[in-house]
């Protein structure tokens, strides 16, 4: 058994402290016993969604050894003392042509050619095998490095070594803010070794075929949105409370994070199923080589559009369900026009509890001043940061790598320093130690600031009689989906 350094061991605790107990709701790991024993050649092959935080959640799940990571390679170019880093954490570059460029894949084959010795040797590697990170609920078409990686590494054993790959699953609540849920899901490992002679005769056969099977046990774990034209209206419906009821229906406990995704995974098939069967123009969006997963989700929303047109001999009559989607689109913008949140037509603000409400508020404002320390750099430079990139399914990235590796460093010393020459050191600690609940605090108060906003324009829009018409819209949506997914 390979011994894990200490140095690495408490860095991973020190983040896991900042991650679990801040960042995180709730956690669920599942099927960990699916991993085979350390000392085994394993391949960790996970859907990617939301950046750097994947292959965070898979290193927290793991407590028996210290996995190498195949990641995006332009991060190891921000700074070479960032790279040592990186590579000290077991963490690998693979650049990729449509980000990086021809040049920079060159050295692409002394990652793959280090991760593969380390599969031969007996040790566990977690890669991304959709190459980059999704913008939403959906699994990307994966690349074939997976699947010679894993028979590359077979080949130096003389292929005498079984090697494994364990489909993983990465599922979210949101990708945005903090309080979020979590499911890291390991599915039934899938021995190489079956594909060892096609390999020889065929390899890049070979390398398809254990692609397929293993795209296949991650495909059947996630929750795969595939409709990237009503991406956004059909995650209205799911998180909200058709899906709620439909969950309900199917005996599931909504509440429950977990069988809600299972209920989550069948509502959206349901809704696929019906736009399959009511549209022959419907398909779902496949990512090119050299193309951004969003660029190829418009091309394709583009070519669906021209067929529909092309199809079309007169005006055009839509089936139900992309009705029903037009329908929630048009809804989500007359309440967002209004300023109104839709979990209120469901809770209705009285006056009374929104002026207790606001009191408390008030009430709290001198602690909630105070808690700005640290609290105010820790939430809004990650957001700073995130608002200056193209891409932003990093904010998570940014919210717990920021803090973990400077923001909340830098504040404990600055609070030691300042606390101890003004008061005591050991007051100075105690602050520091107090810095998770302080963050807490600071994140669900200025929640609640936003909410009772909320309530207040609620109030205010009831007043002029501008929650009648979308209300309306609203239970008309609630009524039809049923007919749609069949609850």
């Amino acid at each position: 058994m390979k011994k894990i350094p200490l140095p690495f061991r408490l860095f991973k605790n020190y983040v896991r402290l900042i991650s679990e107990s801040i960042y995180y709701k709730e956690i669920y790991v599942q099927g960990i016993e699916n991993l085979p024993p350390e000392g085994t050649a394993t391949i960790v092959a996970s859907n990617h969604q939301n950046s750097m935080n994947d292959a965070l959640a898979i290193q927290m799940a793991i407590n028996d050894r210290k996995p190498h990571f195949i990641v995006r390679g332009d991060i190891f170019g921000v700074n070479p003392l960032l790279s040592r880093f990186l590579t000290a954490l077991g963490l690998l570059p693979a650049f990729r042509l449509n980000r990086e460029g021809a040049e920079a894949m060159k050295q692409n084959s002394e990652s793959f050619s280090a991760a593969e010795r380390a599969v031969a040797e007996g040790e566990t590697l977690v890669i991304f095998p959709e190459g980059g990170h999704a913008w939403g609920h959906w699994l990307c078409m994966f690349k074939s490095g997976m699947a010679k990686m894993a028979l590359d590494a077979a080949s130096q054993t003389d292929f005498k070594k079984e090697i494994y790959i364990v489909p993983v699953c990465n599922h979210y609540s949101s990708y945005y803010g903090i309080r979020v849920s979590l499911i890291v899901r390991f599915g039934e490992k899938i021995p190489v070794s079956p594909f060892y002679e096609l390999y020889r005769e065929k390899p890049r056969t070979a390398e398809r075929k254990l692609t397929e099977l293993v795209r296949s046990g991650i495909e059947k774990m996630v929750l795969d949105q595939k409709d990237k034209e009503f991406y956004n209206e059909m995650e209205y419906l799911r998180q909200g409370k058709a899906g709620a009821e439909f969950a309900a229906a199917s005996g599931y406990d909504p509440s429950d994070f977990p069988q809600r995704f299972e209920s989550d995974k069948i509502f959206i098939e349901r809704f696929l199923e019906a736009r399959h069967a009511e549209n022959a123009c419907f398909k779902v969006v496949k990512v090119e080589e050299g193309m951004s997963v969003e660029d190829c989700a418009l091309k394709q929303i583009e070519e669906q559009n021209a067929a529909k047109a092309a199809e079309a001999t007169g005006q055009r009559t839509c089936a139900e369900a992309e009705s029903l989607l037009l329908d929630v689109r048009a809804f989500l913008s007359e309440i967002k026009k209004a300023g109104l949140s839709d979990c209120h037509f469901d809770n209705r603000p009285q006056l009374g509890k929104v002026l207790l409400r606001s009191a408390l508020l008030i009430m709290l404002l001198p602690l909630a001043l105070f808690c700005l320390w640290p609290s105010a750099f820790c939430w809004f430079i990650p957001k700073a940061v995130n608002s200056r990139v193209r891409d932003k399914m990093f904010e998570g990235t940014f919210l717990i790598g920021l803090n973990v590796l400077i923001i909340l460093p830098l504040a404990a010393v600055i609070t030691l320093v300042a606390v101890s020459m003004k008061f005591t050191l050991l007051l100075a600690l105690i602050h520091i130690l107090m810095f998770p609940a302080i963050l807490l605090f600071e994140w669900h108060y200025c929640q609640a600031v936003k909410e009772t906003v909320a309530l207040w324009r609620w109030l205010k829009a009831r007043s002029r009689g501008m929650t009648k018409k979308p209300e309306e819209m609203r239970n008309s949506i609630l009524e039809r989906v049923k007919d749609v997914v069949n609850f």
